[in-house]
């Protein structure tokens, strides 16, 4: 991934404490988060979609890059967790999670997280359950500047740590390595932006030669402030739902 990283600043509020990171782009501080349920997409029409889409696979591989505390792929499994029936669960999960960034990627693989106490409630109210368990003072993250007091790490429930699996991985090297069968999901949302053109448009056509007919990518709202949409198309995918893109043919693209 062609940006380098510059420290760590968790924000408060809304991301449920989740990791903020600074980047440094073309030597300029751009700013990053994310948080449980990101409001950009409609998660449980998500998840029916993928469900409806590959009604057909016995098996569907979901992979969550540029995932940074885990909040996205948690999310994806969470609502997995809470829609699709206990036995058709397996087909779905786990989620395969991976950043470029060994301290966030190091935190993730600690099996805690850290969640704001203050909108701890919010996050149940998008749940059927309670996925997490307290366990105690937020994790330190090196460098982290703005970490608020009120930030305490959970556990994830068994249920759900097993549900999502993390390494250290760049966007570009991950996708290069998927095996597809026409039966694969890829969330690498609200990054774009973050990334150089040339590399966003190798990771388009890397999606385009890998992903096989009926495979999706889903990006975020951020990212239609890049030109990532019209690269996917250009490599053969098409538009289903805001932000999910199916493929179209088994051609490879050279774009």
């Amino acid at each position: 991934m062609k940006i380098n990283f510059n420290t760590y600043n968790p924000y408060s509020s809304m991301n449920f404490g989740s990791c903020s990171r600074e980047y440094r782009n073309n030597g300029n501080p751009v700013y990053t988060s994310t948080y449980f349920f990101r409001d950009d997409i409609e998660w449980y029409d998500l998840v029916k979609f993928v469900e409806n889409n590959f009604k057909n696979k016995d098996k569907v591989n979901v992979y969550s890059l540029a995932c940074s505390d885990g909040s996205e792929p948690y999310t994806f499994a969470m609502t997995v967790l809470d829609n699709i029936p206990q036995k058709e669960q397996p087909k779905y999960l786990p989620v395969y999670a991976s950043d470029i960034d060994e301290e966030v990627i190091k935190a993730a693989q600690s099996g805690k997280i850290n969640i704001d106490d203050l909108d701890l409630d919010t996050l149940w109210n998008y749940t059927e359950r309670k996925f997490f368990d307290y366990n105690g003072e937020g994790i330190k993250i090196p460098n982290d500047q703005m970490q608020p007091e009120r930030i305490k790490s959970y556990t994830p429930k068994p249920e759900l740590a097993q549900s999502v699996k993390f390494e250290r991985a760049d966007i570009l090297e991950k996708i290069n390595s998927i095996k597809d069968d026409g039966n694969t999901v890829v969330l690498c949302r609200n990054v774009f932006p973050y990334l150089t053109r040339g590399y966003a448009k190798e990771v388009a056509k890397a999606a385009g030669n890998r992903l096989k007919k009926g495979s999706l990518f889903v990006i975020g709202e951020f990212d239609r402030t890049t030109e990532i949409e019209s690269e996917l198309r250009r490599a053969g995918f098409e538009k289903k739902l805001p932000y999910v893109f199916r493929k179209k043919v088994d051609n490879k693209y050279s774009i």
